[in-house]
């Protein structure tokens, strides 16, 4: 899930973007294109068809997915420190969320 904004922060974190004079990376933005759009079994037929059961903790994942990335980058350890408390703060300023999503998987 969004793991294509994980990808952009990853490898925003291996250095510097070039612009090229041809297109390679086009990222459409409709109601029809995002995910965030689709009710939680529409969003699993798009990243597993076969399951019966919707996707859980995607929120969640995609914070841990975050904090994964900037561990395995390399930058410097003070570095990463920082780019981690960034990604901490923006967890909780969605800690609602994440909550809920926690206590629905409990709840089941």
């Amino acid at each position: 899930p969004a793991g294509d904004m994980v990808l952009m922060a990853e490898l925003a974190l291996y250095g510097r973007f070039k612009m090229l004079p041809e297109v390679l990376l086009f990222r459409r933005k409709s109601p029809a294109t995002l995910t965030s759009m689709l009710s939680p079994i529409d969003l699993q037929r798009v990243f597993n068809p076969q399951a019966k059961a919707p996707l859980k903790l995607l929120r969640t994942r995609w914070h841990v997915d975050n904090l994964f990335s900037i561990g395995r980058s390399p930058i410097p350890l003070i570095e990463k420190l920082r780019a981690g408390r960034a990604a901490l703060r923006g967890m909780r300023w969605e800690r609602g969320k994440i909550a809920t999503e926690l206590l629905s998987l409990i709840l089941r």
